[in-house]
């Protein structure tokens, strides 16, 4: 990781670890409600089973 980082520097880190973000929480099926400022609050479920410690939750959970 620092190899990486001393590579391409921080600002292409950041682009990545953003990306790969994007990418879990499109995986979730009610997007929409992660949007905006429910996703500041931290209140959207999908990125609630992100957090460490919290159960994972999957699509087929959610009935």
């Amino acid at each position: 990781m620092e190899a990486f980082l001393q590579d391409r520097g921080y600002s292409d880190f950041l682009a990545l670890v953003s990306e790969v973000f994007k990418k879990l929480v499109l995986r979730c099926r009610g997007i929409t409600s992660c949007l905006g400022e429910q996703l500041e609050k931290q209140e959207c479920r999908c990125l609630a089973a992100l957090r460490p410690g919290h159960p994972k939750k999957t699509v087929s959970d959610d009935k």
